[in-house]
């Protein structure tokens, strides 16, 4: 299991705790980087200050004034690496990827930007964010939902105990940025696939639906 983190305090907690708990032995690693569309020293937040909340942080937190946030510290160069360029560097098995779990404050679809087919093809599940945050804000959800659909992956909403399939149910108002999980399973993983899809299925029969919601709909 490889675990990613960019901010030096959340590094050093991780990886303190991957040590005291023995599993950096059994194979968890915590790599100081951050995945990005392209290879290369990419400035991140490295000092916590109230004014952010611990989840809000992101490369875009050291985007203006870079100079002077690298130069007092609260901005400090990690590595970056495109997905692709991360598996080959630090993924010897050329087997499965099981998960694919991503969580990085508006650039989740960034990491399939250049992702090549190899990748994507060991990949059996994926998760990651739909948000508000820049530079997602400015990105069409349907796209990437057709991208990974092209690679073998049905979509969905995932919420508590639901799944609302996105792949072959697609609407409109679902490029409205808001926040939210989506889960994503290669077709080759057939169970998982199957289970998947008979949450779905429940979902819709309990009665739930993914609407528009309300204030959204009398703006539009």
């Amino acid at each position: 299991m490889h675990c990613i983190e960019p901010f030096t305090p959340n590094y050093n907690k991780l990886k303190l705790s991957a040590e005291v708990s023995g599993y950096d032995r059994e194979g968890f690693l915590v790599k100081k980087a951050v995945i990005a569309r392209v290879d290369g020293k990419i400035p991140f937040p490295n000092i916590y200050t109230k004014k952010l909340s611990l989840a809000d942080l992101s490369i875009d937190d050291c985007s203006s004034f870079m100079p002077e946030k690298l130069a007092d510290g609260r901005c400090k160069n990690v590595d970056g690496y495109t997905l692709d360029s991360y598996v080959e560097a630090h993924i010897q098995s050329e087997g499965p990827i099981h998960v694919l779990k991503l969580g990085v404050n508006g650039y989740d679809l960034e990491f399939l930007d250049g992702t090549k087919f190899d990748v994507l093809y060991r990949t059996q599940y994926i998760e990651f964010q739909f948000s508000y945050l820049a530079p997602m804000s400015l990105q069409q959800l349907g796209e990437y939902i057709d991208l990974l659909d092209k690679h073998g992956f049905t979509c969905y909403w995932a919420g508590n105990e639901i799944l609302y399939r996105i792949t072959g149910c697609w609407q409109d108002y679902y490029n409205i940025h808001n926040l939210a999980n989506i889960a994503c399973v290669n077709h080759k993983q057939q169970k998982l696939a199957e289970k998947m899809e008979s949450v779905f299925l429940r979902t819709l029969n309990e009665g739930h639906t993914w609407a528009l919601p309300s204030k959204l709909k009398k703006k539009n």
